[in-house]
Protein backbone atom coordinates (compact mmCIF):
# COMPACT_ATOMS: atom_id res chain seq x y z
CA UNK A 1 0.00 0.00 0.00
CA UNK A 2 1.27 3.41 -0.96
CA UNK A 3 2.61 5.77 1.45
CA UNK A 4 3.80 9.22 2.22
CA UNK A 5 7.58 9.22 1.02
CA UNK A 6 10.35 8.20 3.48
CA UNK A 7 13.87 8.02 3.58
CA UNK A 8 16.13 6.98 6.47
CA UNK A 9 19.29 9.62 6.94
CA UNK A 10 21.73 7.15 5.86
CA UNK A 11 19.16 5.98 2.48
CA UNK A 12 20.28 5.44 -0.75
CA UNK A 13 16.87 5.58 -1.95
CA UNK A 14 13.44 6.26 -0.70
CA UNK A 15 10.36 4.11 0.00
CA UNK A 16 6.53 5.01 -0.62
CA UNK A 17 5.55 1.27 0.04
CA UNK A 18 4.24 -0.24 3.46
CA UNK A 19 5.05 -3.63 1.90
CA UNK A 20 8.62 -3.08 0.89
CA UNK A 21 10.83 -5.00 3.39
CA UNK A 22 13.94 -2.84 3.09
CA UNK A 23 11.38 0.36 4.08
CA UNK A 24 10.03 -1.54 6.95
CA UNK A 25 13.71 -2.16 8.26
CA UNK A 26 13.90 1.88 8.62
CA UNK A 27 12.43 2.60 12.32
CA UNK A 28 9.56 5.24 12.57
CA UNK A 29 11.39 7.75 14.61
CA UNK A 30 14.30 6.93 12.29
CA UNK A 31 11.93 7.86 9.28
CA UNK A 32 12.89 11.43 7.51
CA UNK A 33 9.69 12.53 5.50
CA UNK A 34 10.19 13.32 1.83
CA UNK A 35 12.21 11.64 -1.13
CA UNK A 36 15.71 14.21 -0.49
CA UNK A 37 16.57 14.03 -3.90
CA UNK A 38 16.74 9.93 -3.79
CA UNK A 39 15.26 7.15 -6.50
CA UNK A 40 12.51 5.52 -5.46
CA UNK A 41 13.41 1.77 -3.91
CA UNK A 42 13.27 -0.90 -6.16
CA UNK A 43 10.74 -3.39 -4.63
CA UNK A 44 8.72 -0.35 -3.38
CA UNK A 45 8.85 0.45 -7.16
CA UNK A 46 7.33 -3.15 -8.18
CA UNK A 47 4.91 -3.43 -5.36
CA UNK A 48 3.62 0.13 -6.30
CA UNK A 49 3.27 -1.45 -9.96
CA UNK A 50 1.44 -4.75 -8.51
CA UNK A 51 -0.97 -2.02 -6.68
CA UNK A 52 -1.78 -0.68 -9.53
CA UNK A 53 -2.19 -3.30 -11.86
CA UNK A 54 -4.69 -4.73 -9.17
CA UNK A 55 -7.04 -1.20 -8.88
CA UNK A 56 -6.65 -1.52 -12.41
CA UNK A 57 -8.30 -5.12 -12.82
CA UNK A 58 -10.89 -4.29 -9.67
CA UNK A 59 -11.95 -1.16 -11.52
CA UNK A 60 -12.32 -2.81 -15.23
CA UNK A 61 -14.58 -5.99 -13.52
CA UNK A 62 -16.80 -3.24 -11.68
CA UNK A 63 -17.07 -1.64 -15.07
CA UNK A 64 -17.81 -5.10 -16.91
CA UNK A 65 -20.57 -5.52 -13.69
CA UNK A 66 -22.32 -1.96 -14.47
Amino acid sequence: MRVHSFHSRLALFYHDNDDCPFGQTIKPLSRRSGKAGLGLCMLCRKLDKEDDDANDSALHEARLED
